[in-house]
């Protein structure tokens, strides 16, 4: 588990490597209790399967630890300019996903053939 003693030592760092450390800490033991599960940690590439440690509140504190250093270490390295392009944009977002659900655009997609995905 990412530990509060982690983020400390990474402090100690610049704040890049800082927010690396704790990236890097936070996917290792992410991985590595998977692996005591037997399992791998969910790929985007399968179909979403819910199961026991997406409800493990050690590894939903790990995983917001490794969303939250991975968003500021994007807002880090980014030009701000990039930032405002990319969040201009984002009011179209509900709007996009809303035509996309009430189309049935996910069915459609499932019942294609592999060939079109």
């Amino acid at each position: 588990m990412l530990t509060a003693q982690a983020v400390l030592d990474g402090a100690m760092a610049s704040p890049l490597s800082a927010l690396v450390s704790i990236i890097s800490s936070g996917v290792h033991t992410l991985e590595s209790t998977y692996s005591k599960h037997g399992s791998k940690f969910p790929s985007l590439d399968d179909p979403y399967m819910p199961g026991a440690l997406e409800e493990d509140p050690a590894l939903i504190e790990t995983t917001r630890l490794v969303v939250a250093a991975a968003a500021q270490l994007i807002a880090t390295v980014r030009l701000p300019e990039d930032t405002v392009r990319e969040y201009a944009l984002s009011m179209y977002i509900p709007t996009s996903i809303s035509f996309v659900v009430e189309t049935s655009v996910p069915d459609i997609l499932h019942e294609a053939s592999p060939e079109v995905g």
